[in-house]
C-alpha cells in the first residue's frame, strides 16, 4: 500500500511539473524573431519608412543586449523575464501602430 502511494505521490508531482513547464517557459528568441518579421514583412509591403524600421531594428538589438547582459550570470529571474516580456510587448504595439500609421500619412 505504501509503495502505491508513493508511485502516486510521484505520478502527480511529475504530471503537475509537466503541465505547468509550458506555461512557465519564456521563449524570448522566438519572440525577438517573430517581432523581427513585423518589421521585415512592414518594409516589404511599404507600410514602414526607413526611418521607422530603423528605430524598431534598434529597439530590437537594445533587447537583444538587455537579455545578453542579463543571462550573463546564469537565468533570468522572474523579475528580469517580466521586465524583458515588458519591453517585448511595447516593441510589438509600436510595430503595429508605425505599420497601421503608414497609411494614415499617405492619404493626409
Amino acid at each position: 500500500m505504501k509503495n502505491l502511494l508513493r508511485i502516486v505521490i510521484v505520478y502527480i508531482v511529475v504530471a503537475l511539473c509537466c503541465s505547468v513547464s509550458p506555461v512557465l517557459a519564456f521563449d524570448l528568441g522566438h519572440n525577438i524573431r517573430e517581432l523581427q518579421k513585423r518589421v521585415n514583412h512592414g518594409v516589404q509591403c511599404g507600410d514602414l519608412t526607413t526611418q521607422e524600421a530603423k528605430r524598431l531594428n534598434d529597439e530590437l538589438d537594445r533587447i537583444r543586449n538587455d537579455e545578453a547582459r542579463l543571462t550573463a550570470g546564469g537565468r533570468l529571474t522572474p523579475h528580469e523575464q517580466a521586465q524583458l516580456k515588458r519591453e517585448l510587448q511595447i516593441l510589438a504595439e509600436n510595430i503595429y501602430y508605425d505599420n497601421h500609421g503608414s497609411f494614415r500619412r499617405i492619404y493626409e
